[in-house]
């Protein structure tokens, strides 16, 4: 795995009591792990270091930091405890709860999870992506991103 630290810029809210990472992403899936339609959509997953469920109502992720309201995630998403959602950035929101309104860009581009107070809890940014190879903290919730030959989306980063 070569260090992505370069490439990965973070920002986590530090007044939030509970915080929810952005863990892992890619965003040029041709071949990696198919969506409940077999489509290979470029996805991110968000991670949840606390001992309870962290639900996500009123909360909005964007790929235009500048636009934190972009795309509101659905009433009922829940990041569980010391766990993993697996959303899809593939602009097919009528495929279900976990597919959001944008993709991910392959040459680079932004990524943020935003509370219902419009605050920042996550964002990063990132230069370009090689294909099937993910962007990852290492350990999970860390500081540190690295590039990842094997993705594990929805699962402990290795």
């Amino acid at each position: 795995d070569a260090d992505a630290d370069a490439d990965a810029d973070t920002d986590t809210d530090a007044d939030t009591d509970a915080v929810i990472f952005i863990n892992e992403f890619l965003a040029s899936n041709w071949a990696v792990n198919a969506d409940g339609e077999g489509e290979y959509d470029d996805w991110f997953e968000l991670y949840n270091p606390n001992p309870g469920d962290f639900p996500l109502d009123g909360f909005t992720v964007t790929s235009n930091l500048d636009e934190p309201d972009a795309c509101p995630l659905e009433d009922g998403l829940v990041v569980p405890a010391e766990g993993w959602l697996l959303l899809w950035a593939d602009t097919s929101t009528d495929q279900g709860d976990d597919h959001v309104c944008f993709n991910l860009g392959r040459s680079g581009g932004e990524l943020g999870l935003f509370t219902p107070d419009g605050d920042a809890m996550d964002a990063i940014d990132w230069e370009e992506q090689s294909t099937d190879v993910s962007a990852a903290r290492m350990p999970d919730g860390g500081d540190t991103w690295e590039y990842d030959e094997s993705p594990t989306p929805g699962e402990r980063n290795r």
